[in-house]
């Protein structure tokens, strides 16, 4: 009896423990980033016992015939399946450690890398029986290791391969048995050193992407492009015909080098090529003798390429030509074009036969021109103008600039007031004078490929090049010159212009659409066009000047702002916010509805009528990230925003710490519960160019966030006077009215290719930290959620309006050894205080832990006029973690002080949760 007593106690106690066990496995289960598995070796059943991280169902899952149903759902990707059918061997087989990380399918349909783990189980007669183990998702670990990778081989700047990865890829090359073709080719950036030193090495830095870009699109699919050193770049192409595919790859580079400007600033390159095995053996002999070449090419005047050839001389084909006038004309114009490049035989005899029949062309073109002007009415001929275009050679050659154009010539109509009340008080002879004097006048001022149409009688188009002059300055110019010079020629007749001016936008136009466009403007100048007011400018094909589509910065990883998207096709209520300063409130606008965000979110509902959005506007003038990322849970994270847009770059300096002030920032809204798409706005000083633009776009580039730059869009066609500023903005940094609204249209020009994009997204990564990051975790410190030690300071329990009622829930005093004492715990502290415009005020002081090498000064007296600022003082940065106390103490006042000293609150950095600090 005693014996089953203790039986039963031994039964109920193991019973216990396998309860106890159970829920053990459970809370390790529940709480592990693992799956544990199980598969049996004869049946060769499989069994997945949880759910992994939201990659499978919450159910166990159950695999009959493991190997073969797998291979029948093509769950595994088409590269693993050598790896995993070597594990599924091992399974079988019972062996001691087995071990694969292979790619299958989530039940979200992406690839997902995962490690498998597991060890046999043996019966009594010790032979393994079943296989026990665990899986872990490592895609974040693959992506590091990959990332890894990129940056030991790749060029941080560009993503191209760099010199020490061509060097191993073409070597590699080279030693294949087959001996296939390849050709080197190198590629360097004419004058680079004086873009960096004219435009600072910003512009530089996009000068090389954006050529980086024209590599990548231009080279083949099976070609390797590298970034070799500073200004200079690679190609190397491999196959059949391989120099051939290189000259035609450089040949691609250089056109589209050519649509690329910086500030007016035409991009040329000069390129060598160098073949295997023809011309070299090795990486070494095949770099050497492109270098030779590119180096020629230098020395004959630039902006162009040439192949290697041990035989290679230069011949000048363009000194000792006895040809026709016209023909001779067209080897000086291709001569001035190629700013004295030396030409090889074979290009010569291509040139010559050119030339021939373009001359045969245009003796063509004035034969069938006569004719057609005798089929004309000859009763009342237009005048023939010298240098000005008919309306079909206007055609012809507009055929010929404008197949695709990327934004950077106007269209002008010109004309004379009152022309046919004038004319009728002249002779034929007088008037046909006139208008002689006033196309030849215009023609004199034109450059490049600028050209003018006589259309009939006093009417004028013109086509003027934004990247040489501002179509405004330049019209203007020639209508006060004409005006000037005629007034001596007609003193008895008052003779004046009107123009209007169209910006074509960056697409092609057919030479019908430009007759029509310079109809409308003929009417807009007429009806709108005052003797004050000469030239009408058609206000909204401004913005086609601008390059929207260097804009986008950095396009980042749109998953969530795809997912976004979907939402709002689907119908979904959704919340739009804003977080920045001046610029985001919507200052210099005439009404909160014409700002960029308020514009860019019509845009929203525009292009989603079914959905009903939120706007949450968290713009507060003259503040910074620093404050930003302090504010930003009770401003905008507590609205749990689906799409968030912050702009600071023109409110943070250019420095390492508002790198990390703007990390801290983006890196609470990319990890706050709503999880929202982000969107980093950069805007730019239009008089400078000044931008924290350099800074906050690390960060954009770090954790893959779509970055958009007025810096690189917008400032660009001011820089080169193409856009004056003023049309823009008042004071060189907020937009007026259509400022704000060129603002939105570079923003909604990238959301809109966003909408069209059907590329799968990698999977995101949320990276460590670029810095520091003490402001990721920040504490806001106001009288309501504080109790600081003070004496003469009283507080302030005055209603807040709105966020942008600034001067709130803080303390003041105005007498002399007033003071705060705040005990925090935390890296940093910093100050927010009001500075008066009409002053002067109190001045404090503050100091940390009594340590007077930190004592700040906080001036109350504003020296600006524009309004009260509340100013931002760091005080102490990067402490070791722990309790500090900060004392804020009225050290001077004055007899005549206009208001009170005025702590609007104290911002802690480096704050740590209770299990962070431990």
């Amino acid at each position: 009896m005693k014996e089953n007593e203790e039986l039963y106690a031994r039964i109920e106690e193991l019973e216990k423990e396998l309860a106890e066990e159970r829920i053990r496995r459970k809370i390790t289960e529940d709480n592990s980033d693992c799956a544990l598995w199980e598969y049996e070796i004869a049946s060769k059943k499989y069994v997945l016992s949880r759910k992994l991280g939201g990659k499978w169902n919450t159910t166990n899952m159950v695999i009959e015939n493991y190997q073969e149903q797998m291979h029948k759902w093509g769950f595994v990707h088409p590269d693993d399946w050598s790896v995993f059918d070597a594990f599924c061997e091992a399974m079988d087989r019972g062996d001691e450690h087995i071990s694969y990380e292979v790619r299958q399918v989530s039940d979200e349909s992406v690839f997902v890398w995962f490690r498998y783990v597991g060890i046999p189980v043996y019966d009594k007669d010790h032979k393994p029986y079943k296989i026990m183990g665990k899986t872990l998702d490592i895609t974040g670990e693959k992506k590091n290791q990959e990332l890894l990778e990129q940056k030991a081989e790749r060029d941080s700047l560009t993503d191209l391969y760099n010199k020490a990865k061509m060097h191993k890829l073409v070597e590699k090359h080279i030693q294949q048995e087959d001996m296939q073709e390849g050709a080197f080719l190198i590629i360097d950036i004419d004058d680079f050193k004086s873009i960096n030193d004219t435009y600072g090495h910003l512009y530089g830095d996009e000068v090389l992407i954006k050529i980086a870009n024209a590599i990548l699109i231009s080279a083949g699919m099976e070609d390797y492009a590298g970034r070799i050193g500073g200004d200079e770049f690679c190609v190397f192409c491999r196959g059949e015909n391989a120099g051939q595919h290189a000259m035609e790859t450089a040949e691609r580079i250089s056109r589209m080098a050519d649509r690329i400007h910086m500030s007016g600033r035409r991009v040329t390159l000069s390129m060598g090529i160098s073949r295997y095995p023809e011309d070299a053996s090795s990486y070494e002999e095949l770099y050497q003798k492109a270098d030779q070449v590119l180096y020629r090419v230098k020395r004959s005047g630039k902006n162009a390429f040439s192949v290697y050839d041990k035989n290679y001389n230069y011949v000048d084909y363009t000194s000792d030509r006895k040809e026709t006038d016209r023909e001779t004309g067209i080897w000086q114009e291709l001569e001035k074009y190629y700013k004295g490049r030396q030409w090889t035989e074979a290009e010569s005899e291509i040139l010559s036969t050119m030339t021939r029949m373009m001359e045969s062309y245009l003796n063509c073109e004035e034969g069938a021109g006569i004719v057609r002007e005798q089929e004309k009415d000859t009763e009342k001929p237009e005048p023939v103008i010298a240098g000005t275009e008919t309306p079909e050679s206007f055609s012809a050659k507009l055929e010929q600039i404008l197949p695709w154009q990327d934004g950077q010539y106007a269209e002008v109509f010109l004309g004379i007031r009152d022309y046919d009340e004038i004319s009728a008080k002249m002779s034929e002879e007088v008037k046909n004078s006139l208008l002689y004097h006033l196309g030849t006048h215009i023609q004199k001022h034109l450059k490049g490929q600028e050209m003018v149409c006589h259309v009939k009688k006093d009417e004028f188009l013109l086509l003027l090049d934004n990247h040489v002059e501002a179509a405004s300055e330049k019209i203007g110019h020639i209508m006060i010159m004409f005006e000037a010079m005629i007034g001596d020629k007609y003193p008895d007749v008052s003779i004046n212009l009107y123009s209007g001016i169209y910006y074509l936008e960056s697409r092609g136009y057919r030479p019908e659409e430009i007759f029509r466009i310079g109809k409308t403007l003929k009417n807009k100048a007429k009806r709108y066009c005052t003797l004050e007011n000469s030239i009408y400018e058609n206000r909204k094909s401004a913005g086609n000047i601008i390059d929207k589509e260097a804009g986008i910065l950095n396009r980042g990883n749109l998953t969530r702002l795809k997912g976004f998207m979907n939402r709002a096709a689907k119908g979904e209520r959704l919340t739009v916010g804003f977080i920045g300063g001046s610029i985001t409130q919507g200052f210099s606008a005439t009404d909160p509805e014409k700002c960029y965000a308020a514009r860019t979110f019509g845009w929203l509902k525009k292009v989603f009528p079914n959905t009903e959005f939120d706007y949450v506007n968290a713009g507060i003038g003259a503040t910074d990230s620093q404050f930003g990322a302090a504010r930003v849970q009770e401003d905008l994270l507590q609205r749990l925003p689906d799409l968030v847009f912050v702009e600071f770059s023109v409110n943070d300096h250019s420095t390492p710490h508002f790198c990390e002030t703007y990390e801290g920032l983006v890196r609470q809204i990319y990890g706050s519960a709503s999880a929202p798409a982000m969107v980093l706005i950069h805007n730019v000083y239009y008089d400078t160019g000044k931008s924290a633009a350099y800074y906050h776009a690390q960060v954009g580039r770090h954790y893959d966030l779509p970055c958009i730059s007025m810096q690189n869009s917008i400032y660009p066609a001011v820089a080169a006077g193409r856009l004056p500023a003023e049309k823009i903005t008042a004071d060189f940094l907020h937009p007026n009215d259509l400022g704000h609204e060129f603002m939105a249209s570079v923003i909604t020009n990238f959301l809109e290719k966003v909408i069209h994009d059907k590329t799968q997204e990698p999977q995101e990564i949320f990276p460590a930290p670029l810095t520091e990051n003490a402001y990721e975790h920040c504490v806001r410190l106001q009288y309501f959620n504080s109790t600081p030690e003070k004496s003469g300071f009283e507080e302030d329990m005055t209603p807040q309006r709105d966020i942008t009622d600034i001067f709130r829930n803080g303390w003041s005093a105005g007498e002399k050894g007033a003071y705060l004492e705040f005990t925090f715990r935390g890296t940093g502290a910093a100050v927010q205080y009001r500075r008066v415009k009409d002053g002067p005020a109190p001045i404090a002081t503050a100091v940390v832990d009594e340590n007077p090498e930190t004592a700040c000064v906080l001036d109350g007296t504003f020296d600006e006029t524009w309004g009260d600022k509340m100013e931002l003082a760091t005080i102490a940065e990067h402490l070791p973690y722990g309790e500090h106390r900060v004392r804020i103490e009225i050290t001077e006042t004055h007899e005549n002080d206009k208001a009170g000293f005025y702590l609007v609150s104290l911002i802690v950095s480096g704050v740590r949760t209770e299990t962070e600090a431990e």
